[in-house]
């Protein structure tokens, strides 16, 4: 068990405050807090639910609005959890579903360990409130018992939709990610001991979550994996509260009135593991979150390294790690690295096999996950070891050669080959990697890591000038945003914006690209011409794979800021059949690239580096 923070040290932890003093994300986090502050802790306990209600990430996927009838789609259904809880509200009439007091029927169902049970629940409270007489023909209009609001065959999920949507990710997940915030930048510890509240009351039901069994996807059921959530969210979800926990654990652990409050919780509502002291709390938090995820990792596989990551970082900060870092050679924590520094390198081995990448198509979305995943894993444990920068970069020279190879296939410095699901016919005058800053306020920021800051750190190993070049002439990099959510870095995000704008006044702004295959990846690119004369072309000689299309062949060419012969890009997977739809393996399908076809066969799924 863990006895400090591991990434959040004390000296990290003052980093951070006097590094964010005065920036506009600081002002944020404190803004957004008060929607948790304001709550007592009671109600923060109650926002978690258990499994015996099912979840689904759609409403209805091609659907409309029962009220009006206007076409309301996968995620166009408004929300406003604060203001109008327990409610789904269509973007055209304002009408609000479900039409029965949901809460009212939630509250009926609860059992002696505060969680629902439909069995329990009063049925008679199943009405449409608009239209409380039972001879009214609208009485069980809109109404929904957690199961689906039913006309025929057709399923509305309100509430399955609104407890991932509404109640999961916007209270549960993003309280526990503002709070930690929130603590880590003002030292208040009344935002950790909210945090860990909300963390608890998530162990005690969370590892009876199992979205095969529960979950819908598409309107169709035992057709994806997760937790609350499906895989691709829950695991990322997962990273993120793991390292909330970490950053306010030194808050809680000798907090009397945080295990005060959770220990009268634990004995009036039996909780699976009863409380009767903070060690009490931290077994129930780090068991049956963070290492039953670790234990039931097929419920998190997902796009490499995502859980494998996950599995690390937990196994970095569940650790009994020194005090000191110059003890890590002592005894049992020499042994202790030495377990797990294989499987770091085993992460960036994989992540970087295919011309510094993984070899996962779509180079505008699924491509960069692995090089994205591993710039922050190397940020984190450099965060234990001043020289690992350093040393990975020689030990694992593909890194750098993933870099380069974004670099060389920004097509006219305006387009990516849209090989696989990625690509569109737009200009996108960026990079397909977000700055800090565009995603403090969405999913995946910690204040420990940015692209940005990994690219600045790796241009001060290298001296690589093209590496600043290739942010600087992205119009997603703006200089007056960088660096400005990564608190750890060594001096203030202002100084080092002045920093990066000197140099590249002094070296020149113009992106250096060069004609390169990337013989494992089985990507050709071609560049010639300079400024506003670059011409860029590709052969995308391979077929399939992950995230892969059927485009063995396929060319495109680039110029005059223009794309002449666009690809179709991702699948719109969002259209009724999800991922088995006609539309999906039609873009998907040779006809749609552009390629030869032979005798009308379709190509073979044969993609080199994954076959």
């Amino acid at each position: 068990m863990k006895a400090r923070s591991t990434f959040f040290t004390e000296k990290n932890r003052t980093k951070i405050q006097n590094n964010s003093e005065g920036t506009e994300a600081r002002q944020y986090i404190l803004d957004s807090v008060k929607k948790w502050d304001d709550m007592s802790m009671d109600e923060l306990w109650d926002l978690m639910f258990n499994s015996e209600l099912v979840r689904s990430h759609q409403v209805l996927t091609n659907g409309w609005c029962p009220a009006c009838k206007e076409v309301v789609t996968h995620w166009q259904w408004l929300k406003d959890p604060f203001n109008k809880p327990w409610k789904k509200i269509c973007p055209h009439c304002s009408e609000a579903f479900p039409k029965n007091d949901f809460y009212k029927y939630y509250l009926s169902g609860l059992d002696e360990h505060h969680e629902f049970r439909h069995a329990l629940a009063d049925r008679s409270l199943l009405y449409n409130e608009e239209a409380p007489d039972p001879n009214d023909p609208k009485h069980t209009f809109g109404v929904d018992d957690g199961n689906g609001y039913f006309e025929g065959e057709t399923r509305w999920l309100f509430i399955a939709n609104y407890l991932i949507e509404d109640r999961w990710y916007a209270q549960v997940f993003e309280g526990i990610k503002t709070l930690a915030r929130a603590y880590l930048l003002t030292g208040d510890k009344r935002y950790a001991r909210k945090c860990g509240i909300m963390l608890d009351r998530v162990a005690d039901v969370f590892p009876e979550f199992d979205f095969y069994e529960q979950g819908w996807m598409y309107e169709a059921r035992y057709c994806s994996r997760g937790y609350v959530a499906y895989w691709c969210d829950i695991v990322r979800e997962l990273q993120f509260m793991l390292f909330s926990y970490d950053a306010i654990f030194e808050a809680i652990k000798d907090d009397e009135e945080f295990v005060s409050y959770l220990v009268g919780k634990s004995e009036k509502y039996k909780t699976p593991c009863r409380k009767k002291s903070f060690k009490d709390i931290q077994i129930n938090i780090e068991t049956r979150i963070f290492k039953d995820a670790v234990g039931e990792k097929w419920k998190i596989e997902a796009n490499f390294p995502w859980a494998d990551n996950y599995v690390l970082f937990t196994k970095l900060v569940l650790s009994r790690w020194p005090a000191k870092k110059e003890d890590m050679n002592d005894g049992v924590y020499k042994v202790m690295w030495w377990a797990i520094e294989p499987e770091i390198k085993n992460v960036i081995k994989v992540s970087t096999k295919a011309n510094g990448l993984s070899g996962e198509k779509g180079i505008t979305g699924y491509s960069r996950i692995a090089l994205d995943e591993v710039a922050k894993l190397i940020t984190y444990v450099s965060l234990f070891d001043d020289k690992f920068f350093e040393n990975i970069l020689k030990l694992y020279p593909q890194i750098r050669e993933g870099i380069n190879f974004y670099m060389n296939a920004w097509m006219a410095c305006s387009f990516y080959p849209g090989c696989g699901d990625g690509g569109g016919c737009d200009a996108k005058k960026g990079i397909p990697f977000s700055m800090g800053y565009e995603l403090f306020k969405g999913f995946d920021s910690t204040m420990l890591y940015s692209f940005e800051s990994f690219l600045w750190r790796l241009y001060k190993a290298t001296g690589d000038m093209n590496i600043l070049r290739y942010m600087y002439n992205s119009d997603n990099f703006k200089t007056e945003k960088m660096f400005i959510t990564d608190f750890t870095l060594e001096s203030k995000p202002e100084e080092l914006q002045k920093e990066y704008l000197r140099l590249l006044e002094t070296n020149g702004t113009e992106l250096e690209q060069h004609s390169t295959n990337a013989d494992v990846w089985k990507l050709a690119l071609l560049h010639s011409g300079k400024g506003a004369n670059r011409r860029s072309a590709f052969l995308d000689y391979d077929s399939g794979g992950v995230h892969g299309h059927n485009d063995g062949m396929s060319i495109n060419i680039f110029a005059k800021g223009m794309i002449f012969m666009p690809d179709l890009g991702t699948p719109p997977h969002h259209r009724g059949g999800g991922w088995s739809s006609r539309f999906y393996y039609w873009y998907r399908s040779a006809a749609a690239h552009n390629t030869l076809i032979v005798d009308q066969r379709e190509h073979r799924d044969y993609c080199y580096v994954q076959r």
